[in-house]
């Protein structure tokens, strides 16, 4: 039977107040139009969560001298961390197209954007473990290090912000059928960047086990903000429909971007260019249209992507690439019968430390080849 328990111990609460204010103008004259406008807002949050040190002690001793046994080797102790922040923001943008002729768009934007930190970074529970020298002794065949290590959330994440830059040229040459370019420019700061680090921060726990002071926590893992990354690019595309309901779809994006500084509370802990980001990335489709039957098989693929900073090495996800095909029958009015295979090539997805060899294998992981099916019916 289902029942509640209260954690006393188990606190993470977010609250967060947001005030804002914006201002909008459109304006349209002959082949121009577009608008432009201003937005302010405010941000409070406030934090607070349970953080755990817990301590593995075999066969050490305690404050009187005795030897530390049974339960007594486990000690948990739990300290109540609550932060309060404040962020404001003014967020100017401005858009315009320009109808060049009949069949020509021209379309060019500017505007600084935010976008807040997630929950789950901003206040996820340190855990912090302590191994005794002697309960590690004990292990040594399990790889057990004495010391400190842990993960935990960072109560001092800035949201992200961007000063993005946007040119684009579309032609339509026919009826579903367009041509494009479009170049971008974006200076991002304070992207949440995913570490693994070796962090010194003052003593929290019971003084009675650990001396106090400064401790060393090795690993620790955690996020910090990226400042000063620069991404720009270009990307193309083509859409072509045939009068015979077949038709294609493709574009391609190259992205360069810079490594840029990453700190935690205003310390630096290494270089990382901008998370999920890769050199480039393409997308393919074929598909046919037609009154009671429609198919479409996509081919994607996305070059080595960042994802982190592990120890000093940036974490690279391996160049990937993955076809996905979906269909729909038209039964009869308002119901039809779809279908999907995701995956279609069993694609796996491998990520290393660093990008200059192969051998510092991190992880792999596999989704597998999934099917779907299924009735839709419009009334």
């Amino acid at each position: 039977n289902p029942y509640t328990r209260i954690e006393d111990n188990f606190v993470y609460d977010i609250e967060e107040k947001i005030s804002a204010f914006y201002i909008q103008g459109d304006f349209e004259f002959s082949e121009v139009r577009g608008n432009l406008g201003v937005r302010v807002v405010q941000t409070k949050t406030l934090t607070s969560s349970t953080d755990l040190y817990t301590y593995q002690l075999d066969h050490t001793n305690d404050e009187t001298g005795e030897p530390v046994t049974g339960d007594a080797r486990f000690v948990e102790d739990y300290q109540l961390v609550t932060q309060k922040n404040k962020d404001t923001q003014i967020l100017p943008s401005f858009n315009i197209a320009w109808d060049a002729t009949d069949d020509l768009v021209i379309r060019g934007a500017i505007a600084k954007v935010m976008s807040r930190p997630d929950y789950s970074d901003l206040g996820a529970q340190q855990r912090i473990t302590f191994v005794s020298d002697e309960w590690a002794d004990d292990r040594a065949a399990f790889n057990e290090l004495p010391g400190f290590s842990g993960s935990g959330g960072n109560k001092n994440l800035k949201p992200f912000e961007s000063v993005q830059a946007d040119l684009s040229i579309e032609y339509y040459y026919g009826e579903g059928s367009a041509v494009g370019l479009a170049l971008f420019h974006k200076k991002v700061d304070n992207f949440v960047v995913p570490l693994v680090i070796d962090v010194e921060q003052n003593f929290a726990g019971k003084n009675n086990i650990v001396d106090a002071g400064a401790i060393n926590i090795a690993p620790y893992s955690t996020v910090g903000n990226g400042t000063d990354a620069v991404s720009k690019g270009a990307e193309v595309f083509i859409q072509h429909a045939f009068d015979s309901g077949f038709g294609f779809y493709a574009n391609y994006t190259y992205n360069k971007t810079n490594k840029a500084d990453v700190t935690i509370n205003g310390e630096e802990f290494g270089q990382s260019a901008l998370i999920g980001s890769a050199k480039y990335q393409y997308n393919t489709s074929v598909y046919y249209e037609g009154g009671y039957f429609n198919v479409r098989a996509s081919y994607n693929k996305r070059g080595e992507t960042v994802l982190g900073l592990n120890s000093g090495l940036n974490v690279y996800q391996e160049p990937y690439e993955q076809i996905d095909v979906n269909a729909s029958v038209n039964l009869y009015d308002g119901l039809s019968l779809t279908a999907a295979v995701i995956n279609l090539t069993k694609s796996e997805s491998v990520t290393r430390l660093g990008n200059d060899t192969d051998a510092r294998l991190l992880n792999t992981s596999y989704s597998g080849r999934r099917f779907y099916a299924g009735f839709n019916y419009s009334f």
